[in-house]
């Protein structure tokens, strides 16, 4: 199921942000940040994690945010989330394949447990660990 979190100024639309929620795993995966005014991207993010949050529960909120937007990148590590994988070609807009980031924001310490790697693997996971340490 799909939840929007809309903005209305002077009973027009001026954004939205949508986002599913999988509640067995604690987990809300935001889909889609839509707004006429660039500089309301903070509030709609905001507004993505208090939701989750504090409504929610959720131990772990994901974003996949566009590689080329560095600002909103940005926004999103200022509310504590971080990177964890690169994934080129993943969506598409128009007739373009772009590449995204996906940022998690974790909120219940991070413990992987034991994991069993190739050393390539390791070095990949060590660096995103970094990041959640």
């Amino acid at each position: 199921m799909i939840t929007v979190i809309t903005m209305i100024r002077n009973q027009h639309p001026m954004g939205a942000v949508g986002f599913q929620v999988d509640g067995p795993s604690q987990l809300v995966r935001g889909i889609e940040l839509i707004t006429a005014d660039e500089r309301l991207r903070g509030l709609l993010c905001n507004s993505l994690l208090r939701k989750a949050e504090d409504e929610l529960g959720a131990q772990v909120v994901e974003v996949n945010v566009s590689a080329y937007d560095a600002r909103l990148q940005r926004s999103f590590a200022n509310l504590g989330f971080r990177p964890a994988a690169y994934a080129p070609a993943m969506v598409f807009h128009g007739t373009h394949r772009l590449d995204v980031i996906k940022m998690l924001k974790l909120n219940v310490p991070y413990n992987p447990g034991s994991m069993t790697l190739t050393d390539t693997a390791q070095t990949v996971v060590s660096i995103v660990e970094d990041g959640f340490r």
